[in-house]
């Protein structure tokens, strides 16, 4: 028998033809899996150590226990009362909740003004502790959308370009959209949404399926259907994707497939939903990415696997 490269071309073992199949999704050290709290797709021989760094994953401050993204773990930690750090002045390791009070009064603080640690400001001592909470710019605050700890100065950035929670405008119909749920709203909500005319196999609005049917040539000239049974098996509709699934479950599959189309705001590419995450954190607004579009992708292609990824 001759040598089959697995999913992506990565592995050289041999196997019979009709064995590729269960060995891509089960067994091929080189198949992509989705990590089910990031969403990001990994090598299957990566992901015990993705684990230990997804930066969605919920982790526990080691000092206040409190539960929180271990993206938010560092930035926390930096103000974290429960926190253990040293007087500048006798080094006497406390808590951070007390270190104020006690460099107000320790007996080797002889300055009468200080620098402020965070911010470089000069500020006199018994000024410190009101300077820290309420006046240093390097302070850490919170974002009232997402709960993240962000250094001051850089909440304008946060709150407009990297809050999960910030809203943002959605690329089909221009309403305002929390950020972490756009997908949801494509998938549910937005009337503008593109989908697949099933007789001309164009991608049209959402709302305009009722009217596209009697514009449309593929459903005008086709005759009228037999009775449709929906217990049969169809193949989903979205270029590259070869699922079958039964025909009552269908508009559920594409909805989730890892092939359907998502048009990326900045370029406006289509782009296959599986690769959106990474293109979406390297896409600089021009149109270059042009290996991952669905228009680009090669008839052999072979990418994910939709049962694999689509849960």
């Amino acid at each position: 028998s001759s040598g089959i490269n697995a999913e992506y071309g990565d592995c050289d073992e041999e196997m019979e033809r009709e064995e590729v199949f269960a060995h891509q999704e089960q067994t091929c050290p080189n198949r992509q899996v989705v990590c089910g709290t990031c969403r990001h797709s990994i090598l299957v021989s990566e992901f015990h150590n993705h684990s230990k760094t997804c930066p969605q994953a919920i982790v526990s401050c080691e000092f206040c226990k409190q539960d929180m993204k271990r993206s938010q773990l560092a930035g926390h930690e930096k103000s974290c009362l429960q926190a253990l750090v040293k007087c500048r002045h006798c080094a006497r390791e406390m808590r951070r909740n007390d270190l104020l009070d006690h460099e107000s009064s320790c007996t080797k603080n002889n300055a009468s003004k200080i620098v402020c640690e965070e911010c470089g400001v000069t500020v006199g001592r018994k000024k410190l502790a009101n300077h820290l909470a309420n006046k240093c710019q390097q302070r850490m605050v919170d974002c009232l959308e997402c709960g993240q700890a962000v250094v001051l100065v850089e909440m304008k950035i946060h709150s407009k370009e990297q809050c999960e929670n910030r809203l943002t405008e959605c690329v089909f119909c221009k309403k305002k959209v929390v950020f972490n749920d756009r997908e949801a709203h494509w998938d549910d909500f937005c009337d503008q949404t593109p989908v697949w005319c099933d007789d001309c196999l164009k991608l049209i609005p959402r709302s305009d399926v009722w009217q596209h049917k009697f514009e449309c040539p593929g459903y005008n000239n086709k005759p009228s259907p037999p009775q449709l049974n929906l217990d049969d098996m169809v193949m989903c509709r979205h270029r590259r994707c070869d699922y079958k699934v039964r025909r009552d479950s269908l508009e559920e599959h594409e909805k989730k497939c890892v092939y359907r189309p998502i048009k990326c705001s900045p370029c406006g590419q289509l782009i296959p939903r599986f690769y959106m995450g990474f293109h979406e954190e390297y896409c600089d607004g021009s149109d270059d990415d042009f290996d991952f579009t669905i228009d680009a992708l090669a008839d052999d292609y072979q990418g994910p696997q939709c049962p694999e990824y689509s849960d």
